[in-house]
């Protein structure tokens, strides 16, 4: 019986590991490569995926802003926008009412899903 668990848990993970982890460094990898020098990237709420592809892409060098719009009652917005901002990343915090006010700076939009 002990054998059949260990054996399906390990199942479970590999399928995480390949299914999930993997798809999200590889979504954060070609995230990254399409932000371009001076883009003005908006984002809702939080994604691990998304959040990942911003670092990587400051990490490389390159210079962007980040408006992180947000809603209630979650918020997850401010938890992405403190580690963005640790992470020396230059960024505007708004909730979605005030959209359309921001809108016209916006070059390019980064959505997570689940």
């Amino acid at each position: 019986m002990q054998e059949g668990k260990d054996y399906l848990q390990e199942q479970i993970e590999n399928y995480m590991m390949e299914k999930i982890v993997f798809a999200d460094r590889i979504i954060a990898k070609n995230a990254a490569a399409k932000i371009s020098p001076d883009d003005v990237v908006l984002v809702y709420g939080r994604s691990s995926a998304v959040e990942a592809g911003l670092l990587a892409a400051h990490k490389s060098g390159t210079e962007f802003r980040v408006i992180v719009v947000d809603s209630r009652p979650k918020l997850e917005g401010k938890e992405l926008l403190e580690s963005l901002c640790a992470a020396g990343i230059h960024c505007t915090y708004i909730m979605i009412t005030s959209l359309s006010y921001v809108m016209k700076e916006v070059t390019k939009v980064l959505l997570g899903a689940s």
